[in-house]
Formats: C-alpha cells, sequence, structure tokens
C-alpha cells in the first residue's frame, strides 16, 4: 500500500548542501537505496509541483516535496525502549526514534512484541493506547489488553485523562494562542525560541475521537493549523535527522497519572530550519558605530560621580526618536563628548541609563550582558551552593548588577525574569540566552512591569515562558519553593507579587532566632504569612492581620505545607489600623510584632499611606508590644523625607516608650544597593527592642 510523503527543506545555515537523494531517504528510511533511484528514476519524486530526475540536486531552503512510496523493508530487532511508568493494565515506555508505532499481532518478528517480551508482558492483547509514525520518539502509553487500550484511548480523547504535549513548529508570531482545524482545537503556547522555530506546549480538544489515535490527531491538527511539526514528512513538515519532533509532555487527572517527561538534549535540531522572522529580529547586538545621544551638564554630572544611574527628561536632553530601547549610546554633554556611555530608555521621563564608562563594553554589548550575567550569578555563589534549602532568591537586581530594567529571581525550578523599564526589553533576548548558558535545563518565564499595575486597567501582567529549559509547569498554576528549609506556595504566572517575598530572608531567620516557644507574635499586613510560618517553627503563637481573605488562606496552606497545624494561629482579614486600635483598647500586648506594610493601598475606611500613616501605626504598635519585646519595622517608600530611625524614635515618644536596641534589618546581599538610587532599594528595615 503506498504512503504519500509531503514535506519542505529546512534551512542548513549559510549555505545548502543537501542532496534531494538524501531529503527522500530521510523521509523514507524504509526504502533501500535501489528504490529511491527508481523514484527519481519514474519521476515520482517532485519538487514544487515538477517532476525531479536528478537524485544529487541540492535542494533549496522551503522546496516542496511529494513523493509516494511503498512499503519498503520492514525493520526487525529488539527495541531499545525504556520503561517509564506503570500503571493497572498500562505502562508509559520512553519510545526511541525509528521503533515502529504499530502492532502486527501475527507477525511473531513484530519489533513491538519483543517490546512485550522486554517489559515481562505477554504478548496476547499487548497493544498500543495510539499509533505514531516510525520517527516519533518520546513517552508512548501501551495497554496490556485490547480492552484497556480502548478505554485509555476514550479517556484522552474526552479529556476524563488530559494531557499535554510538546512539539516543535515553526515559530508563531505570537506567544500563545489557538490553532484552529477540522474536529479539533489546538491551545499553544511558546516555551523555547531558536531563530525561527519553537517549542509549543499544546492542549488539543477534539469533537471525537481521532480514528488513528491521538497522536496522529495531535499531528494532523497542527498541520491544518497551519503549523506542522517538525520532522512529521507526512503532512509538510520541514525534513530535519532526529524524527517528528512532537512528543508527550505530560498526562494527569483519571487512572492517578500526574507525571510529566522532559525533552531530550537531542530535542533540538542542529540546523537553524527556518530564519528568524524579521518580527523578533530584536535585542541589542554588538555595533562598531556607536550613536550620541546630547544631555545637560547636569544630568552628565550626575553620572559622572555616580549620583544617580538616569538620565532624566530635560530642555537640554536630545531626542532617542528611531533608537531602540536598549541600544547603546555615548553621552554628549555642552563641552562634547563625555567618557559616559548609557542605553536607551523611554519610559515616562527616564531618556537613558547608565551603562558604563568603557567604549567596548558599549560597542560589544551583547557579549558584556554575557559577562555582567555571569557576575551575577558568580555573586550568588553561596545562594546557589545552598540551594538544597533555599532556591528563591534574586540573582540579578537591575542597575545595581549593571543590568538596567531587569530582575531575575530564581524561583524553585524556574527563573522569572521582571523587565522594569523599556531598556529591559532590549537587554532582555541576551540577558535570556547567558541565563541559559548558566544553566541549560532552567525553565525561564519573563512579565514586564514597564507600567505601574494601578494604571493598567485592572489587568496584571502575565508571565510568559520565554525558554523551556528541562522544566515543566502547568500554565497558571503554582509551585512550592524553599527558603531555610521550610516550604512555601509560589504563583509565578500571573502579576508582580509571586507571593513571596525573597528579599526578607534573613529577617524571616532573625524572627525566627528572636521567637521563644508559646510566644505571641503579631504579623501586620501579613501578606501570605512566610513570617508567620517562620516563627511556627519557633514555637511562637502568632495573629495574622491582613485585609485579604486570599492571602490568609494561603498562609493556612503554607503553615499545612509545612506539616504546623493551624491551632496558635489566629486570622484577622481587617484592616492593620483597626485591629490595633481594637487590641489596645482591649489591653491586648505580643512578645514580637512584624510591621511590612505597602507603600500605599485601600483600607477598610480611610486609603493607607505609608507617608501619612506609619508613625501613628507605629506609636499604637509600640502599645501593643511587651517591655522587651521585638518589633520589626520595614519601609518602602522611594519619596522619603524624613529617615527610618527618626521615624520610629517619634513613634516610640508618642507611646511612651524608649528602645533599648536598634539593628539594621535590609535585605540581603542578593539585593544590592546603590548609594543614592533610592528606587533601586526594595525595602528599609530596622529590628527594636522596647523597654
Amino acid at each position: 500500500m503506498g504512503q504519500e510523503l509531503k514535506f519542505r527543506v529546512p534551512l542548513e545555515g549559510e549555505e545548502q548542501s543537501t542532496t534531494a537523494r538524501a531529503y527522500v531517504q530521510r523521509a523514507w528510511p524504509q526504502g533501500s537505496a535501489k528504490e529511491v533511484e527508481e523514484l527519481f528514476a519514474q519521476g515520482a519524486v517532485k519538487v514544487d509541483g515538477a517532476s525531479l530526475f536528478k537524485p544529487d540536486q541540492v535542494l533549496p531552503y522551503e522546496a516542496e516535496v511529494e513523493v509516494e512510496v511503498g512499503a519498503g523493508e520492514e525493520v526487525y530487532g529488539l527495541p531499545e525502549a525504556e520503561a517509564l511508568l506503570w500503571g493497572d493494565g498500562w505502562v508509559v515506555v520512553e519510545k526511541p526514534v525509528g521503533l515502529k508505532g504499530s502492532i502486527d499481532p501475527e507477525d511473531p518478528m513484530d519489533p513491538v512484541l519483543f517490546l512485550a517480551d522486554m517489559l515481562g508482558i505477554a504478548r496476547e492483547g499487548f497493544t498500543p493506547v495510539w499509533e505514531a509514525p516510525a520517527g516519533a520518539g518520546g513517552p508512548w502509553l501501551l495497554a496490556t489488553g485490547q480492552a484497556r487500550a480502548e478505554a485509555l484511548a476514550g479517556a484522552l480523547a474526552a479529556g476524563d485523562v488530559q494531557s499535554t504535549w510538546v512539539a516543535i513548529v515553526r515559530r508563531p508570531l505570537h506567544a500563545t494562542g489557538v490553532w484552529e482545524a477540522e474536529g479539533a482545537k489546538v491551545s499553544y503556547a511558546v516555551t523555547m525560541t531558536w531563530e525561527g522555530i519553537a517549542e509549543v506546549q499544546l492542549s488539543v480538544a477534539f469533537e471525537k475521537a481521532p480514528e488513528r489515535g491521538i497522536y496522529e490527531g495531535v499531528l494532523e491538527a497542527l498541520a491544518q493549523g497551519g503549523y506542522p511539526a517538525l520532522g512529521d514528512v507526512a503532512r509538510g513538515g520541514f525534513a530535519v535527522d532526529g524524527g517528528v519532533r512532537l512528543r508527550l509532555g505530560a498526562l494527569y487527572g483519571g487512572e492517578d497519572f500526574a507525571n510529566s517527561w522532559p525533552s531530550l538534549r537531542s530535542w533540538r535540531p542542529s540546523i537553524p530550519v527556518c530564519p528568524t522572522p524579521q518580527a523578533f529580529q530584536k535585542g541589542v547586538k554588538s555595533t562598531s558605530q556607536v550613536r550620541k545621544l546630547e544631555v545637560s551638564a547636569r544630568s552628565l554630572e550626575f553620572l559622572e560621580a555616580g549620583k544617580h544611574p538616569w538620565v532624566l527628561r530635560d530642555k537640554h536632553t536630545g531626542s532617542i526618536e528611531g533608537m531602540e530601547p536598549g541600544a547603546p549610546v555615548r553621552l554628549v554633554g555642552p563641552r562634547g563628548p563625555s567618557g559616559v556611555y548609557a542605553v536607551v530608555d523611554g519610559t515616562g521621563e527616564v531618556v537613558a541609563r547608565y551603562w558604563g564608562n568603557e567604549a567596548e563594553a558599549a560597542q560589544k554589548i551583547d557579549e558584556e550582558i554575557a559577562l555582567r550575567v555571569d557576575e551575577a550569578v558568580a555573586k550568588r555563589g553561596e545562594l546557589y551552593r545552598e540551594i538544597g534549602s533555599t532556591d528563591v532568591f534574586r540573582v540579578v537586581h537591575g542597575e545595581a548588577d549593571g543590568l538596567p530594567g531587569v530582575l531575575v529571581d530564581q524561583l524553585g525550578p524556574a527563573m522569572r525574569v521582571t523587565l522594569t523599564a523599556r531598556c529591559g526589553e532590549g537587554l532582555a533576548p541576551a540577558v535570556y540566552e547567558a541565563l541559559g548558558a548558566h544553566d541549560p535545563d532552567v525553565m525561564i518565564l519573563a512579565v514586564e512591569h514597564v507600567r505601574d499595575v494601578r494604571e493598567a486597567e485592572g489587568k496584571l501582567p502575565q508571565a510568559q515562558v520565554v525558554r523551556r529549559g528541562g522544566g515543566y509547569l502547568k500554565a497558571g498554576g503554582r509551585l512550592v519553593v524553599k527558603e531555610s528549609g521550610l516550604k512555601y506556595w509560589a504563583e509565578p504566572w500571573e502579576g508582580i507579587d509571586v507571593g513571596f517575598f525573597a528579599d526578607q530572608r534573613a529577617n524571616r531567620l532573625e524572627a525566627e532566632r528572636r521567637a521563644r516557644p508559646g510566644q505571641r507574635w503579631l504579623n501586620l499586613f501579613c501578606h501570605t504569612g512566610a513570617f508567620s510560618v517562620a516563627l511556627a517553627r519557633a514555637g511562637a503563637k502568632t495573629v495574622n492581620v491582613d485585609l485579604s481573605k486570599r492571602y490568609l488562606r494561603w498562609l493556612d496552606e503554607n503553615l499545612e505545607l509545612n506539616g504546623f497545624g493551624l491551632e496558635g494561629h489566629q486570622n484577622e482579614a481587617v484592616d492593620a489600623r483597626d485591629y490595633l486600635r481594637r487590641a489596645v483598647d482591649d489591653g491586648e500586648v505580643f512578645d514580637g510584632i512584624i510591621v511590612d506594610p505597602p507603600t500605599a493601598a485601600a483600607g477598610s475606611g480611610a486609603f493607607w499611606s505609608v507617608r501619612k500613616d506609619y508613625q501613628a501605626l507605629l506609636a499604637e504598635c509600640f502599645e501593643a508590644l511587651k517591655p522587651g519585646g521585638s518589633m520589626l519595622v520595614c519601609r518602602n517608600d522611594r519619596k522619603r523625607s524624613v529617615g527610618l530611625r527618626e521615624l520610629v524614635r517619634a513613634a516610640a515618644a508618642d507611646a511612651g516608650r524608649k528602645l533599648s536596641e536598634w539593628k539594621e534589618a535590609g535585605p540581603g546581599p542578593d539585593y544590592p544597593q546603590l548609594k543614592g538610587f533610592v528606587e533601586g532599594d526594595s525595602f528599609e528595615g530596622i529590628w527594636v527592642r522596647s523597654t
């Protein structure tokens, strides 16, 4: 029985060198050399619609090849499949590329029957849950009986057992979307890109069960949607070495499936396949011609003296129109070109941000970005050595690490990049590449935070997967991170707040050191309760105050995640000011208090402003603090006019209390600070003890 092959020729590099014969042999490995020669002699091989009789002709990029082939020679031998997972009447194996993806129970030499022998399963009834071409590889579900296979296939098609698939396709223009096909809908999310191709995570909904099983159904849906999988030589995919780039990524739901499988390192093709689409040819690159930007004498003075790393727009500032965000520029003052280089920004009134004083660092900016990422990672070496107990911390801290507008956080098995300025968007591609070189298996998410969330019409920024690596995170799902041996839930996909502030790591350890079993601590503005979890390990009881009931539920989940009961931990979903007034009136006192308020927020009555309301709140905190008790006072106010010590001292005086201890309590070394650059500080903090 004949088979129609239809595929495209991939881009091999600077020059094409592969012959038509080699491509047909790649697409039809079952065919003998003689059979392939006969196809050309008969004019059966058509290239862009015309018969090709010269098998040694080198084919150009994207040429379309069509040919009808026969069955060829059956491949026999012992398969090298590896069992990945066992269940009730089924097994998942790692199918090698080249192993036939269907079974002939009448052929005693069938390689899939040999697979049953190797697994210790009876040949009779051993059945693939889905058929796959010989060129397919990856996790493959097989059943020990025909009825079991049909039941599993039906559960997959109906969605009772959910599956996630991973494919490599021509790079789509959008990071997420839906491809429509006859009888199917493919939801995709780009997880990694290489020039003109992309790895995509797929979820496919079928109107009815595909006739040849879910694998062939997904391939057909991709092709109909206009994005055939690489290696799918039956449906117009690029004919690459290494087989079909579609594999099962995860099974979950019914049958107690809860498993995911990363892609193999050989997954990525060794050739470009497609050129990078014009829409994605972005990111700063090395250049010998660094453009110039006129600035005022005052702006230049601030940068040269290290007083502040931003160039703010004034009447002397030149235009950045036509300049790409992140592109290097040499600053020119009233006296001519300076030795200061910046990167173009354009976020609000910020025209550019300081880059350095060396021409080479500007000219070879992509190499410089990689160097600065490496230096930032090296500075966190101690944290990486302790990653078994702490896997959530800041890796790159913007301007303080020489990468303006870019924040990078280690978040368990993933890295999350937050772009806080337009220049960061230009630097980002080189940052992603450098992070991937540091850890080839890491999954990288990116989220833009150029605009204030409050100005975004109620829509929180959404993180996108820019590099999948060897990891798997369900879109919209949660993950567990660890700090000092404790576990916490984090949500990496939506907004800027992932539910955990790693900059308070040292203060949580200090709170745990100060607390004693049976003590009662107050956690104001408690968020998701990370301080309360640390205090629980010390044996302390807590009262947790936050307006958000969702955060308080999250706090309980964090306690339970660590095996701590909820008894002794009281949650209050009220305005912190209202709770404190009531506590003071009722004569309640606490052994310790954590105060880490937002800069500004809606309250149950009046709006909260750290600048206007903090001193009065702290005075009431001192009234509720036992003599000898500890209090952590934190503040995040970039436009502060009063020092934190002065503010705390005034609040203590208002409450008639004296202070016996002061201890600085700022963020850890993974959040470095630049003198005079308060915009880059995450918070300031002080531990005090009251007499």
